[in-house]
């Protein structure tokens, strides 16, 4: 059921679909997107407990009067939780919703049992997006529209520049196939996308992922034209118990292309049995 929850100062709008089995699963979303754009993802995962919800000033959230910056939305989240009465969590995010993920693993190493990050990178200090995605802003309506930004949410915008933009051969071989991704966003507003771009600014976790204690599932789109390859890589090489799976798709693929795919991995990895063994007076967690 979708709700307001006052979180702080903030009025936050949340959904957490209670059925199922394991651990509350909780979704970190990607820009400028609302908690609906899940609901594919929800419905293949529908045999455990999740948790969605919109940023400050995304969707039904309220908007922040200056940027939150990526610890302080943490914190959010982790009082949101709390009013769920959720202890303890897995946690999923998806591309700007991945380094959210990152941060509430970093500063919940007990409260976060397993991370999976799709899409994602390691934030500001990332390889920048490979040269295949210069095509996509050969349209002139990027200068146009740029002061009325939510024009390149619109229909006839997406469908021509989306399989330039986000690659995947869904897209490719039908541009309309993003329509039922629009249908869910709620176009966000010029101030609330630039929020959410400044809370990311200058924030990196390339230094410490290695200090990450979680079990953790990289799932990475072999058409990705946001997300650079070496990234996923470097966030498999950097965490100490990272797994990196590819997915048939392009960025888009955990709403979009793959679904049911990303959801066959991300319930194979958190259905593990976690198995804590003693090594030099320390407890690591491996998983089996």
């Amino acid at each position: 059921m979708i709700e307001q929850r006052q979180i702080g100062e903030y009025r936050l709008r949340a959904a957490f679909d209670e059925g199922g089995r394991g651990l509350p699963l909780v979704l970190c979303n990607g820009w400028g997107s609302n908690l609906e754009v899940f609901d594919p993802l929800v419905e293949a995962l529908a045999d455990r407990p999740v948790l969605r919800f919109d940023v400050p000033g995304i969707g039904g959230s309220e908007r922040p009067a200056l940027p939150l910056r990526l610890p302080a939305l943490a914190s959010l989240v982790e009082a949101l939780l709390r009013s769920y009465g959720i202890e303890r969590a897995d946690v999923f995010g998806y591309s700007w919703g991945g380094t959210l993920a990152q941060e509430l693993a970093r500063r919940n190493p007990d409260r976060v049992r397993r991370l999976v990050l799709a899409a994602t990178s390691t934030g500001h200090l990332m390889v920048p997006a490979p040269p295949r995605i210069l095509p996509a802003f050969a349209d002139s309506r990027w200068l146009t529209n740029w002061r009325r930004p939510r024009r390149f949410f619109e229909r006839e915008f997406a469908c021509r520049v989306g399989p330039r933009l986000f690659g995947g051969e869904r897209l490719r071989r039908n541009p309309m196939a993003i329509l039922p991704v629009l249908r869910k966003l709620e176009r966000p507003s010029t101030r609330a996308m630039a929020w959410q771009v400044a809370g990311a600014f200058g924030w990196t976790s390339l230094h410490w992922l290695h200090r990450l204690n979680q079990p953790t599932l990289i799932l990475a789109g072999d058409d990705d034209r946001v997300i650079n390859p070496i990234n996923p890589m470097l966030l498999a090489w950097r965490i100490p118990d990272a797994r990196l799976r590819w997915v048939r798709g392009g960025h888009l693929f955990p709403v979009l292309d793959a679904v049911e795919r990303t959801a066959e991995h991300m319930r194979t990895f958190l259905d593990e049995k976690d198995k804590v063994v003693p090594f030099g007076g320390r407890k690591w967690r491996a998983t089996g």
